[in-house]
């Protein structure tokens, strides 16, 4: 059945799309313009709307009730709208796993599929992902790949994130090798979930916090623990014998003499440290399997004459845009490129500087094409630079600020970068925004502060000079979630 529209009041429908809904046209007839106006309109704008676009498969097959049928209305534009992405989904080939999963098929022989997920849409409710874990079926499920992982997941059988992160914790020795009346807390843990042992608190004032862990303790080596004689310290640092605050469950009363029994030290090893290929080292035990140029390979047996440890893409919320991105330029991208030269060694914020001839050429006539800044461009010494303001004092009875201060610098104070050049550091919102807002910023910072030429086999190769040494490791770690290598 194909995608129809029907009036709601008239015909029955599967999903309303008037204005209490996401799907309601925005503009009015009237105020707005003519019927066929306000459609225009209302098509050129959903095409914007990022988070409808990908909803669209929600109406797929769907009877969609208005109340303009059988008259023109919006909802004809989402019916062509559908339309069109059941025409793309037919052309295009899936590949399906026995668990459900299906996913875009790039290439038949061999067989390749696309695979971008968007960490944001991630359904943590999925019962095929949870029925893997019940069956052990976990290869390549990090930290759970061993036969040790593979068993516990078997024997615990957690169906949710909570019970997941649970498993991870009951697979350290210190919970494996801590014994009770014959019973690891590993192995409680796991009959408490499953019903096959009656829950039971150690005091009644703690079952409102443990009720979620059924009764058991997990507790930070670093928490502190008070002793008898009025004294605290740190758990991990208490030995048997040692006497303790604990309170007696009967009667309430706190007892200055409980010797501390059952103590045993978390196992220890050395690790061995590597070296990654974007320049940052990690450190790993041998029970560790690393992924290389040559697939996965166990830490201890590493040659490193010949693996590379590949650099993995970390996968950020796309959909993050921070508050700092704002309304002194035109889209959010140029906003993003402004503050790369901000970010770089111009003094306080209020000054970029460009370095050569060329950079400031190229810096000042994108700020003169994209924003409404006054701009002042000078050369001093040996370099040149551009003095930078706006024209628009900020709103400062709704801001909380001076009332001298301008929209620039708030929104360099925002970002925290009225500072001297050896202060600044990269804001965080960079690391959360979209990919083409944070490659916006780095061009932004390459073209006031970097150099960019031509290396060998047509590579690129990019040099940035600063003489703040956070700011060099933070645009290390942004262009390593892009896989870019990078050495000072």
């Amino acid at each position: 059945m194909k995608t129809n529209i029907v009036h709601c009041k008239k015909d029955k429908f599967d999903v309303l799309i008037d204005r209490t809904t996401k799907w309601g046209n925005i503009f009015s007839i009237g105020k707005d313009g003519t019927r066929e106006e306000v459609i225009q309109k209302y098509t050129e704008w959903i095409k914007t709307q990022s988070h409808l676009m990908e909803s669209l498969y929600e109406l797929k097959d769907k009877v969609l009730g208005c109340w303009c049928s059988p008259q023109a209305c919006h909802g004809d534009v989402l019916v062509k709208l559908v339309g069109e992405l059941v025409e793309e989904m037919t052309e295009k080939k899936y590949f399906e796993f026995k668990c459900g999963c299906k996913f875009e098929q790039t290439n038949d022989d061999p067989i390749r599929i696309k695979f971008d997920p968007d960490i944001s849409k991630i359904p943590l409710d999925c019962q095929k992902t949870w029925d893997l874990f019940k069956r052990g079926d976990t290869k390549g499920v990090f930290q759970l790949e061993s036969r040790l992982g593979s068993s516990l997941s078997k024997k615990l059988k957690p169906e949710n994130i909570e019970q997941l992160a649970a498993l991870l914790s009951i697979m350290r020795p210190g919970a494996l090798s801590a014994f009770q009346d014959g019973k690891s807390v590993t192995e409680r843990y796991i009959d408490r979930k499953n019903g096959e042992e009656q829950v039971t608190y150690m005091h009644s004032a703690l079952e409102e916090s443990l009720k979620d862990t059924y009764g058991l303790m997990c507790i930070h080596e670093d928490t502190f623990i008070s002793m008898s004689d009025g004294t605290e310290k740190y758990i991990k640092n208490i030995k048997s014998g040692d006497k303790l605050q604990s309170i007696n469950e009967i009667t309430n009363k706190v007892l200055k003499n409980d010797k501390c029994i059952n103590v045993e030290k978390t196992r220890f090893e050395k690790g061995l440290n590597l070296r990654l290929e974007n320049g940052f080292t990690i450190t790993l035990t041998k029970d560790h399997k690393v992924f290389t140029n040559h697939g996965w390979i166990g830490v201890q047996h590493l040659d490193k004459k010949r693996h590379i440890v590949a650099i993995p893409y970390i996968q950020y919320n796309n959909k993050t845009e921070s508050k700092h991105i704002n309304e002194l330029v035109n889209t959010s991208e140029n906003s993003a490129y402004l503050g790369g030269p901000v970010s770089g060694d111009g003094r306080a914020g209020k000054v970029i500087d460009t370095g050569t001839l060329k950079n400031h050429k190229r810096v000042l006539k994108w700020l003169k094409n994209n924003t409404q800044l006054k701009l002042r461009p000078y050369f001093s010494l040996r370099s040149y630079y551009i003095g930078v303001s706006h024209p628009e004092r900020a709103d400062w009875k709704k801001l909380c600020v001076g009332n001298k201060k301008t929209k620039y610098n708030v929104w360099v104070d925002s970002l925290g970068l009225n500072l001297t050049k050896t202060n600044k550091n990269i804001h965080d919102c960079m690391f959360s925004t979209s990919d083409k807002n944070r490659h916006s910023f780095l061009a932004g910072l390459f073209d006031s502060d970097g150099y960019i030429g031509k290396g060998t086999n047509n590579g690129c190769i990019i040099t940035f000079c600063s003489s703040n040494y956070k700011s060099i490791n933070a645009v290390r770690k942004l262009l390593a979630i892009d896989g870019i290598c990078t050495y000072i």
